[in-house]
């Protein structure tokens, strides 16, 4: 409902990004969730472009909530509009509200679904042209 939603919303805080600025660091502590509702940012790993994030879509959610470290990392490709929450807050948060935790996994499954699925058809050869 939209109590909840701005609950959720109040553990974070809207930031206005750079074009450059580093979102997450590959292999660093992945301590923060992202949704970007403007602009674009690159995900790279190990040096290669592997996907973007659009406007709509989560960054972080991989890792936010447990401990492993950042499996790529995320730069804004243009200046963008983001809300940023912190695992810790969010955690304790999501900690009191299992209605809420539910909810946000199912976001997190779907946006993880909808990257692997990007990666795939990214990654899948090109029959040639006759």
């Amino acid at each position: 409902g939209r109590a909840q939603a701005r609950r959720l919303i109040d553990q974070g805080v809207w930031i206005e990004g750079r074009k450059g600025d580093v979102l997450i660091r590959e292999g660093g502590p992945a301590a923060q969730l992202y949704y970007v509702a403007s602009g674009r940012g690159e995900v790279h790993s190990q040096g290669r472009l592997v996907g973007r994030v659009l406007p709509g879509q989560l960054a972080g959610e991989a890792t936010v909530l447990g401990e492993a470290a950042a499996i790529a990392s995320v730069t804004l490709a243009q200046p963008a509009r983001f809300w940023c929450a912190q695992g810790k807050s969010l955690n304790d948060y999501l900690a009191a509200n299992p209605d809420a935790r539910h909810a946000l996994e199912h976001s997190f499954n779907v946006s993880l679904r909808q990257k692997l699925d990007a990666m795939n058809r990214a990654a899948a050869p090109t029959e040639p042209k006759p």
